[in-house]
């Protein structure tokens, strides 16, 4: 069952959320020195290359570069599950 490009980013947001705080409740520093966002960062970055989401693509926005898609992408999925529905307001809004 194929699902859209929106549904996995908000997916793969939810999933870099969860990992993020469980490996913030494991090392209680990374939550001390602020490097929760780095961690997720690199969370959603990872993700998306290894799934192939990515949002430039969905929106049949053309770019030479997969990667830089793939990375793009893992930002926004980084920034949580709130930052994807307030990208879908933003695209509706435009598109209406």
């Amino acid at each position: 069952m194929p699902i859209n490009s929106l549904t996995a980013v908000i997916i793969l947001s939810i999933l870099v959320e969860f990992v993020t705080n469980v490996i913030k409740s494991i090392l209680p520093i990374i939550k001390k020195n602020g490097k929760s966002h780095m961690i997720a960062a690199v969370l959603g970055i990872v993700l998306c290359i290894s799934t192939g989401v990515g949002i430039l693509q969905s929106l049949d926005i053309s770019i030479n570069i997969a990667y830089i898609d793939y990375a793009v992408t893992g930002l926004v999925v980084s920034r949580g599950s709130n930052a994807v529905h307030d990208m879908r307001d933003l695209f509706k809004k435009n598109l209406s």
